[in-house]
């Protein structure tokens, strides 16, 4: 569909976050403020209809997401948009995807290890990485004239040291916008092989791309010690809908993260509406 990027759409009065709590957030209300990461541009018709089919329903009881329409949603999007094959029996829902960051933090680290981060970062990061009793370790990437580029030499220094357990990947990646290459993806999983140091990657923007770069899921690259998380959030500017997604290819993890989900957090049932604005 076209979308109108010219239209104006007043969300005043609508409780949202960045309209409504200027003052609360920043002290004065005659600002325009620019930091939170939704738009305000009208969502997909699509979306639209299939909401508003599901309203006319009158009753909005306890949902299931474990069903092959809503993974198959994931798998074909990953095959239309980039020509990636991935199995349906991969994918999980997850409310957040912060959520899914913070609940493999906890997984495949300790209390006192480290993650390691490429700088600079998301600022949610910093609150999950320090308030699940871990250590943040930066990797500073190079300026915008230099496209961005990775430090190896740095990055390695970090992935050798023992405390290190996780690197926490954003491809695309936040804030610079950076692409990570294939080229790019490899050397970085060598490294975490290497140094046997688990993969978390936040994809929550990949489909936000220049069209003369190309995005690439880790899975591309590496099956094992990894899990990538992401949502049609931010592509389709739902994220009030709650609702995100994993891809973990490793049984025993999708079952630990399972656990997590379902027994220690009674997760188990999804947004209806988010999910279905996904499909």
């Amino acid at each position: 569909m076209a979308i109108n990027f010219d239209e104006i759409i007043d969300r005043h009065g609508t409780y949202s976050t960045q309209w409504d709590y200027i003052e609360d957030r920043f002290g004065r209300a005659d600002i325009l403020p620019f930091s939170i990461s939704d738009t305000d541009f009208s969502v997909p018709t699509g979306v639209q209809d299939a909401i508003k089919r599901r309203i006319e329903h009158p009753i909005y009881g306890y949902t299931r997401w474990n069903h092959e329409e809503y993974k198959e949603s994931v798998c074909n999007w990953f095959e239309k948009q980039d020509n990636v094959k991935i199995s349906k029996n991969w994918i999980s829902y997850s409310p957040s995807v912060i959520f899914s960051v913070s609940v493999f933090i906890r997984i495949k680290s300790e209390p006192g290890d480290s993650v390691a981060v490429f700088t600079p970062m998301y600022d949610a990061f910093y609150g999950v990485i320090k308030e699940n009793n871990r250590f943040l370790v930066p990797i500073r990437l190079g300026n915008a004239y230099s496209d961005y580029n990775v430090d190896w030499d740095s990055l390695e220094a970090v992935l050798k040291q023992k405390q290190t357990k996780i690197l926490l990947l954003t491809n695309p990646h936040n804030p610079t916008g950076k692409v990570f290459s294939k080229e790019e993806l490899k050397l970085i999983s060598e490294l975490c092989e290497k140094y046997e140091v688990f993969i978390i990657s936040d994809d929550i923007h990949r489909d936000v791309v220049f069209d003369q770069y190309k995005y690439v899921p880790l899975t591309e690259v590496r099956k094992k010690d990894m899990v990538l998380c992401s949502s049609a959030s931010k592509t389709f500017n739902i994220p009030g809908l709650i609702g995100s997604y994993l891809i973990q290819p490793d049984e025993q993890l999708y079952a630990a993260f399972q656990i997590e989900l379902k027994q220690k957090n009674a997760l188990s049932s999804v947004s209806i509406l988010g999910m279905l604005a996904q499909v």
